[in-house]
């Protein structure tokens, strides 16, 4: 992928996800009531970014965030 800002990006190397490592941790979380493995706040604030990348597609423009 690349990541920058208006007229300038650089690449970036895009890591290979671990679903199956993902569900087994959480399962583990929900058996002991332990923590999950991702932070609630970090899943909301990645789907922030999502939808403010789709709503930036869709509409043609930059779009900022509040907060994240």
């Amino acid at each position: 992928g690349r990541l920058g800002t208006e007229g300038e990006s650089q690449p970036v190397k895009t890591e290979r996800g671990d679903y199956t490592g993902f569900y087994r941790l959480l399962v583990a979380a929900l058996d002991s009531g332990g923590a999950p493995p991702v932070d609630p706040k970090d899943a909301v604030a990645t789907l922030e970014i999502v939808e403010a990348a789709r709503g930036s597609h869709a509409l043609r423009q930059v779009m900022c965030l509040q907060s994240v």
